[in-house]
C-alpha cells in the first residue's frame, strides 16, 4: 500500500502531464495543496504554441483525487464526492474533477467528470441530508486534442450558466410556450470544423433557450439531452427495378448509429459499434406515402435492391414479403388516389383508420368512377346522396337507370348537370350548385371542386342575369368558411369570384368593392391606395349607411364605425352582425 502523499503526488503528476500534452492547456496544480474543495486551476490558450496573455481564453478550477486500486476499469467508475464540495462548485460556477487510480508499481489511469452548474443543480437536488454523493466518472481520453476540447467546451458552458440558478433555468414543461429559439454551442477544437465529429465526441451537450421577451439572452435548460441526432438531406436520385422513386434521401446521425431513411417507410440502421446494418420496414399510414413506399418496396423485391446515385445496393427481400397481397393492396390504393383525383378530394387519409364499411364504400365509388359501372341498390335512393368515409363527407349525384330496377349511375355532384334554382316572386331563377352551399358545407364536404366555382358562374350567367347577386352571397359564405377553417383556397376563390362579379355587375360596385377589400385585409394590411378608395366609398353621394359602416370598419376607425352602427335600425343591426366583415373585423372594433 502506497502512502497517501505518494498517491496524491502521482495523481497530480499524471493530470499535469495529460493536460500539458494538449498544448492548449496550462495547468497549475501544486502538490500538498491545502485549498479547500479545489486543487488548482488550468489556463486555456487559443494557440497551442504561443502562451502569451493575449491568447488566454479562460481559466477553469479543478480538483484531483488519487486513490489506490490494483485494477483499472475500462469503462465508468463510481467515486464519492463531498456534498459540501459540490455546493462550493455550484456557488463558483463549476469544476472539472479528476479521480486518478494508482497501483503499487505507480501505474495510473485518469477518470474525470465535468461539474457544470446545470449538472450540479440536478445532483444537489437529490442529495437530501447526505454528506457524500457517489458520482460516475469517465476515463480521460488518450487523444490530447479531445482532452483540450473537454476543457474548452466546459469553459463555454460554465460561462453561459454562471449567473443562473435552478429557479430561473428553463424547462420544456414550464416554458414551452415562451421559448422562441433553442441553441447549443460546440467547441470544434481538433475537428477541422466538423461539427458532427465534435458533437458526438462530447459526452453531453447543453441546450439554451431564448424567450419571446428577450431573444438575445441564452438561458440554460435544466435537463441534459441523452442523445443528439443530426439530420441532413442528400439530393441523390433513388431507383428500383429501373424506376425513379425519390429525388433524395435523409440521414439521421447519432453517436453510435447512422440511419439512412429512404422514403417514409424504409430505414437502414448502421451501428458503428458492432459494424452491423439492420433493415427496418414500417409502412407509413397516409395514402399518398403508402402508395409510393409500397410501390418502391415491391420493385426493390423484384429488382433485388435499389440504386442511389448509380450505385447498386443489393437487398434480397422477395421471400420476406407477400408480394401478391402487397400488389393487390397497391392496386386498390392507387384506385382510391385516382378516385380522389376525379372527385377533387385532397384529403391524405390514414388508411389504417378505415373501417370495413369505409373500405366497402370506397369499393363502390371505385366501381362507379374508375370502372365506370352502374351500381344496384336494394331500394330507391335520392338524387343526392352523401357518402361518409372516415373523416370525409362526399356528395354524389345518383342518376337513375330506368331499364334496371334500383340501378344508378353515380356522378360527381359538383360537375354534374343537375339543376338548382331559387324560387322568387317572379318565378324560379337557375343558380349553380355552389349557390346553395353554406359556410359549414364548405368546411364539411371533401369533394367541392373549388377550381370550377368561378367557371360555373360564368357558364350559368347566360341563363340568369341576376346570378352576380347569388355569387355575392356565395362570396360571403366562402369568407365565413375561411374564417373558421383558414383554408386559403376558399379565400382565393372568393377573391376571383368577386373580381368576376365587379366585372359583370357595375350596379352593385360599392358592395362588391367592400367585399374585395375585406378579402384583401384577410391577406395583408390595406395600402394607401386601397384606403383612399374606401374613403371614396364613404364620400359617394347617397352611399348606404351599411357601406359607410363597412368602410370605417376596414379603415379601423372605431369612432366612426360606432357612429354609423348606431344609425342602423334594430333589424339592420341584426342583419349586419351576421356578415363576415362584422365577425372578422367589426366585433372587437365596435365594443
Amino acid at each position: 500500500m502506497l502512502p497517501t502523499d505518494v498517491i496524491e503526488n502521482d495523481a497530480v503528476y499524471e493530470v499535469n502531464k495529460a493536460l500539458n500534452s494538449t498544448g492548449y492547456l496550462s495547468p497549475n496544480i501544486p502538490t500538498k495543496n491545502t485549498e479547500p474543495s479545489w486543487d488548482g486551476e488550468v489556463i486555456l490558450y487559443s494557440d497551442a504554441f504561443d502562451h502569451k496573455k493575449e491568447n488566454i481564453v479562460g481559466k477553469i478550477r479543478i480538483q484531483v483525487k488519487g486513490t489506490m486500486d490494483e485494477e483499472f476499469p475500462n469503462g465508468k467508475i463510481r467515486f464519492p464526492v463531498s456534498v459540501v464540495d459540490l455546493n462550493n462548485y455550484y456557488k463558483t460556477g463549476g469544476v472539472i474533477y479528476f479521480v486518478v487510480h494508482v497501483n503499487q508499481d505507480h501505474s495510473t489511469k485518469i477518470y474525470y467528470e465535468t461539474f457544470t452548474k446545470v449538472k450540479l443543480t440536478s445532483i444537489l437536488s437529490n442529495c437530501k441530508e447526505q454528506k457524500t454523493k457517489t458520482i460516475e466518472f469517465l476515463p480521460l481520453p488518450n487523444d490530447p486534442l479531445t482532452v483540450a476540447r473537454i476543457f474548452f467546451q466546459f469553459n463555454i458552458d460554465s460561462e453561459k450558466q454562471y449567473s443562473y440558478t435552478e429557479d430561473n433555468m428553463l424547462t420544456f414543461e414550464n416554458n414551452n410556450d415562451n421559448i422562441s429559439k433553442i441553441s447549443f454551442t460546440i467547441s470544434c477544437l481538433g475537428c477541422n470544423g466538423n461539427i458532427g465529429k465534435a458533437l458526438f465526441s462530447n459526452e453531453e451537450v447543453y441546450l439554451y433557450g431564448s424567450t419571446n421577451e428577450n431573444e438575445n439572452i441564452q438561458i440554460p435548460f435544466k435537463m441534459i439531452p441523452k442523445d443528439i441526432i443530426i439530420g441532413k438531406t442528400v439530393n441523390y436520385r433513388i431507383y428500383a427495378n429501373g424506376k425513379l422513386f425519390y429525388e433524395s434521401y435523409s440521414i439521421q446521425e447519432s453517436k453510435h448509429e447512422r440511419i439512412i431513411c429512404i422514403g417514409n417507410s424504409l430505414k437502414l440502421h448502421i451501428n458503428s459499434l458492432v459494424e452491423s446494418v439492420n433493415v427496418k420496414i414500417n409502412l407509413i399510414n397516409t395514402l399518398n406515402e403508402r402508395i409510393q413506399d409500397l410501390d418502391f418496396l415491391i420493385n426493390v423485391a423484384y429488382g433485388k435492391g435499389f440504386t442511389i446515385n448509380n450505385s447498386m445496393f443489393d437487398m434480397d427481400i422477395k421471400d420476406k414479403l407477400d408480394l401478391l397481397k402487397l400488389r393487390k393492396q397497391l392496386k386498390f390504393l392507387k384506385n382510391i388516389k385516382k378516385l380522389f383525383g376525379i372527385l377533387h378530394i385532397s384529403n391524405n387519409i390514414d388508411i389504417t383508420k378505415l373501417t370495413k364499411d369505409d373500405v366497402n364504400k370506397l369499393g363502390e365509388l371505385v366501381t362507379a368512377f374508375i370502372d365506370k359501372k352502374r351500381l344496384t341498390f336494394i331500394h330507391d335512393i335520392p338524387e343526392i346522396i352523401k357518402y361518409v368515409i372516415a373523416d370525409m363527407q362526399i356528395l354524389i349525384f345518383a342518376k337513375k337507370y330506368d331499364k334496371v330496377e334500383n340501378s344508378y349511375k353515380l356522378k360527381d355532384l359538383f360537375n354534374s348537370n343537375l339543376d338548382f334554382a331559387y324560387s322568387t316572386p317572379k318565378g324560379f331563377e337557375q343558380v349553380t350548385v355552389y349557390s346553395v352551399l353554406k359556410a359549414d358545407d364548405y368546411n364539411t364536404f371533401s369533394n367541392i371542386d373549388y377550381c370550377n366555382i368561378v367557371d360555373k358562374y360564368k357558364k350559368f350567367y347566360t341563363k340568369n342575369k341576376n346570378l352576380p347577386q347569388y355569387a355575392n352571397y356565395n362570396v360571403l359564405e366562402l369568407l365565413s368558411a375561411y374564417d373558421k377553417s383558414s383554408n386559403t383556397t376558399q379565400l382565393e376563390v372568393a377573391d376571383k369570384l368577386t373580381d368576376w362579379i365587379i366585372e359583370v355587375d357595375p350596379e352593385g360596385y360599392s358592395v362588391y368593392l367592400l367585399n374585395k377589400f375585406q378579402i384583401t385585409k384577410r391577406k395583408r394590411k390595406l395600402n394607401d391606395e386601397e384606403n383612399e378608395k374606401l374613403y371614396e366609398l364613404i364620400e359617394t353621394p347617397n352611399s348606404a349607411e351599411e357601406i359607410k359602416l363597412g368602410a370605417y370598419i376596414l379603415l379601423d376607425n372605431s369612432i366612426m364605425a360606432k357612429k354609423y352602427f348606431e344609425k342602423l335600425s334594430e333589424s339592420q343591426k341584426e342583419e349586419f352582425i351576421k356578415y363576415p366583415i362584422y365577425k372578422r373585423f367589426g366585433e372587437k372594433l365596435l365594443k
